[in-house]
């Protein structure tokens, strides 16, 4: 992993993730007014962090809380540790953004039980005020099975029981959250629900709890609330304030009808600084009824907007064009805004992964009142390009022509797909009378991002956009059907790890256009070559035809709410994947040397006397320390749990110096032998990978003492259980002593360790190697102590006849490791007792000429040893 405090493209990278940085490119030009403008706005995004967290699992936001607490104490701090606290950050929570799995940390339980008893806190009492126990947060964390899914999908009945999102408390069914609100549709200007979690109270019977300053989510509104007053001060035109103080009085009720006149108002105005803020999108929600925490500052973007309000001017033409049935066509065109922006601050659902389009209000009824308005993120578009697309074109693409077509024409075509996305194809069409998008419930957000990207496909091959100059040349769509159907059909599933299904919406839209596709294989085909699967398009025109087709169908189960339609549509084309094609894909990816998933770490600003500063020099990590400390709104803080006097929890009087060893053994800390270790199957809870002379000279400086030894041996350290055999006074050990360490190592390392330093020379080497052989058949340990023997030439005749009896039994079955280890004792045996060196000639000839395949896997050493034989 990789973490960058300077500026530029790449600030963070590790397996898991990419975190670049945007630039604002028209910060500079702000007057300070509307720089003070742009800070209170972004000030409020951030107060709102800690919702999502909670929303997402009723434990998140206290894991990420203990989390942070153990990195920042630094004793137990790893890559491992690293590597699970960033995943935690990037994803609000405990579950992936994209795939909806739970991510399980590569460290033990054991380590983090001991690393979350040595900090100077009660963490037992500070997570019983929150109503649960360690064992129960523990058990989330580490168990699989427990909340796997952050949405669930499959079986219809049971979504909210089986997803893991906070928006239904518990006892609450699917069709209890279903009826609730089916019977409230009608009573609001908007679908009911968005703001709230639906519980059921003492008596069993359901109640809403609805998110505002005195409610649910109270302290973190309270905050918000005060930026977003303090940036009246500064608002650049009356529309800007009664824009904020509608949603103010929206946060300060709850009344879902006053975030309508929110919607309302902001669909309307169109300064240079915008923000995009509330609970929002409903892709978490398995029903899609809840918003999701979103918060996003933005700069116009003047020459994108350009570009966008020419599409904006072409709405009625593309309505009138478009292939859908006219029953389902506006006979009105519907209020559109468009523009292009530069972020300047993201938060919630949109940081650190950002979203490159957005179009609000989602809400259908909302549409048909008052329009939309669409937004195009110009600055986050433009790092993803210049980031991955040079690679992903040389690695993912077939032939010349498309490979130069995408370069001269694909960054463009890409932004102007998003364009039509948001502004042609969430504007257009119309639902049916008495039809909502909750009707296709959890396959709303599915066919609704389907429907856009269809409709998007279809009209970027229009001529209109060529003859307009939108588009520089009539084969520029071309190259945006190549990138997105292989960005489909391959490149996507290099983001799925172990998963074996798509789940997130965008996912399963993708593959259910290309998917669709791909049933014309006169049209498009996917062909392995050279050993690599790549997307031909065999006919550009035809594509379009069939892209409209499809958007026919799509526009006809979201006008008629076909719910069964829906699920069928999805389950045949978007939600399966080919393991083969699944392992291929993220083979490919990994040769970019990037990670699968992007986001983003904010830019800094810094409010000094009246003026605001911006800087772009904050780390991935270093921001999110921050971030929960300053805008830390609904996680409780753990200092208040500081206890007067630090608790040891089983040390007793090696308390100290253990702690004293731990910070030793962190700055010799080698992540590099410690990962190829653990590739290697050499699993701790905790492994600094430090040397064994570093420990040596480590192991010199403390007492050889058996109590602080015993402790040490406890440990799921790696090195503190080899420092514990080096510090272990040998003449207090007795055969019974010796015994049962060899029985407890848990690695060849550890068993070499204690015959070196134990075993060897206590005069029971032999009769403990022979109880071990006989007790743990695989361990290696006999066959280390035949070796020292051998060299130190005090090998008995009785132990070796037992060893070459026991090596042909061991040579004859599967078992290559102890197969290495007996061929070099035997080899050091035969240099030191010539007269043994006939009967091991015989025994290795006879092995060598054997042709079982497991004779291939220690064939080397068996040759290697007759080689020196015949000498």
């Amino acid at each position: 992993m990789t973490q960058k405090s300077t500026a530029g493209d790449l600030v963070f990278h590790s397996k898991h993730i990419d975190i670049l940085r945007y630039r604002v490119p028209g910060w500079e030009a702000l007057e300070p007014q509307a720089r003070r403008y742009v800070y209170h706005l972004s000030e409020a995004c951030l107060y709102g962090r800690d919702i999502l967290y909670l929303q997402h699992h009723p434990m998140a936001l206290a894991a990420r809380t203990i989390l942070e607490a153990i990195w920042e104490q630094g004793t137990f701090r790893n890559h491992d540790l690293e590597d699970y606290l960033t995943q935690l950050w990037m994803y609000s929570g405990f579950h992936h953004h994209y795939k909806e799995t739970k991510t399980v940390p590569a460290f033990s339980q054991t380590y983090f039980h001991e690393a979350v008893l040595q900090l100077p806190y009660d963490v037992e009492a500070y997570l019983e005020s929150q109503g649960f126990t360690l064992d129960a947060l523990e058990e989330m964390i580490f168990d699989q099975t427990k909340d796997p899914l952050r949405r669930a999908d499959g079986d219809r009945e049971t979504l909210v029981e089986r997803s893991a999102v906070n928006f239904y408390g518990p006892g609450v069914t699917t069709a209890e959250a279903l009826r609730f609100y089916e019977e409230r549709k009608d009573k609001y200007r908007i679908a009911p629900g968005l703001n709230s979690r639906l519980i059921k109270d003492e008596r069993g019977e359901l109640q809403e709890l609805t998110a505002y300053t005195d409610g649910l989510y109270g302290d973190a509104l309270q905050a918000i609330v005060r930026q977003l007053t303090a940036a009246l001060s500064y608002a650049p035109s009356e529309a800007a304030s009664e824009t904020l103080r509608t949603l103010i009085a929206y946060y300060e009720s709850g009344d879902i009808d006053a975030f309508a006149d929110y919607s309302e108002l902001w669909v309307k105005l169109l300064e240079p600084v915008d923000l995009i803020h509330g609970f929002i999108e409903t892709y978490d929600d398995p029903l899609g009824l809840k918003g999701s925490y979103e918060g996003i500052v933005e700069l116009e973007d003047p020459e994108g907007t350009a570009r966008v309000r020419q599409i904006v001017g072409l709405a009625g033409y593309f309505e009138q064009q478009s292939p859908i049935d006219e029953t389902y066509k506006r006979t009105e065109p519907l209020g559109r805004a468009a523009r292009a922006i530069d972020v300047v601050m993201l938060a919630g659902d949109s940081y650190p992964a950002s979203p490159l389009g957005i179009n609000l209000p989602n809400d259908e009824r909302m549409r048909a009142e008052v329009g939309s308005k669409s937004v195009t993120l110009s600055n986050i578009a433009l790092a993803i390009d210049r980031y991955r697309s040079a690679a992903s074109i040389d690695l993912f693409y077939h032939g010349e022509e498309v490979k130069e077509r995408l370069r001269r024409y694909g960054a463009e075509a890409d932004m102007l797909h998003t364009d039509l996305h948001e502004i042609i194809g969430h504007g257009s069409g119309k639902l049916l009378p008495g039809i909502s998008g909750a009707d296709l419930r959890e396959y709303d957000s599915c066919i609704e991002e389907a429907r856009a990207d269809i409709n998007a496909l279809y009209f970027i091959a229009d001529p209109k956009l060529v003859e307009l100059g939108i588009l520089p040349s009539s084969d520029a769509y071309r190259a945006e059907y190549d990138r997105y159907l292989t960005s489909a059909l391959i490149i996507q599933l290099s983001r799925l790890g172990e998963d074996t299904v798509l789940r997130e919406a965008h996912m399963q839209n993708r593959a259910l256009i290309a998917r669709y596709a791909l049933q014309y294989p006169e049209v498009v085909t996917m062909e392995k070559i050279n050993g690599e699967h790549f997307v031909l398009i065999h006919d550009y025109h035809r594509l379009r035809e069939i892209f409209g087709e499809l958007l026919r169908e799509l526009q006809r189960i979201k006008s008629c709410g076909d719910y069964e339609a829906a699920a069928d549509l999805v389950a045949r084309f978007g939600t399966e994947v080919d393991p083969e094609l699944k392992e291929e894909a993220i083979r490919r990816d990994r040769a970019t040397g990037m990670a699968p998933y992007i986001g983003f770490v904010n830019p800094r600003l810094t409010l000094l006397d009246d003026s605001v500063e911006i800087d772009y020099t904050e780390g991935f990590i270093e921001q999110n320390l921050r971030y929960s400390e300053q805008y830390r709104s609904l996680a409780l803080p753990l200092e208040s749990y500081l206890r007067k006097e630090h608790k040891v929890y089983g040390e007793g009087k090696w308390h100290d110096r253990l702690n004293a060893i731990r910070q030793r053994l962190r700055k010799r800390m080698n992540g590099d032998v410690s990962k190829s270790m653990r590739d290697k199957g050499l699993q701790y809870g905790i492994n600094f990978g430090v040397s064994l002379p570093d420990l040596r000279e480590i192991a010199e400086e403390q007492p050889c003492d058996r109590s602080l030894a015993d402790l040490m041996w406890t440990k799921e350290v790696r090195e503190m259980r080899l420092l514990s055999l080096m510090i272990r006074p040998r003449e207090e050990l007795t055969r019974k002593d010796l015994l049962t360490l060899a029985s407890q190592c848990r690695t060849i390392e550890e068993s070499e360790q204690l015959v070196v330093l134990l075993l060897i020379g206590s005069g029971e080497e032999e009769r403990v190697a022979l109880e071990v052989a006989k007790q743990s058949p695989d361990s290696v340990l006999p066959w280390v102590v035949l070796t020292r023997l051998a060299v130190a030439g005090t090998a008995s005749s009785r132990f070796v006849k037992h060893s070459l009896d026991s090596a042909e039994e061991v040579l004859s079955e599967e078992r290559p490791l102890q197969a290495t280890y007996i061929l070099r004792g035997l080899s050091r045996l035969a240099e030191r007792q010539p007269e043994m060196r006939q009967r091991i000639a015989r025994f290795a000839q006879a092995r060598a000429e054997e042709t079982d395949p497991f004779r291939k896997g220690v064939g080397e050493e068996l040759t290697d040893l007759l080689d020196y034989l015949r000498q």
